[in-house]
């Protein structure tokens, strides 16, 4: 079994559509996470989310 894992999740969203008078919307989320495996089947997280709008 490995020890950890270490990674994140990338999302980006952009509005492409309705009407013109409208303004542009750009948002995007970061969620890093770190999980270290423990004996016995136990294990620590950690988590966050960031979010980012323009």
């Amino acid at each position: 079994m490995p020890r950890g894992r270490l990674g994140a999740r990338v999302q980006y969203q952009s509005s492409f559509a309705g009407d013109h008078d409208r303004a542009h919307v750009e948002s995007a989320t970061l969620q890093p996470f770190i999980i270290h495996n423990l004996p016995k089947g136990w294990y620590l997280r950690s988590t966050a989310t960031w979010t980012f709008d323009k």
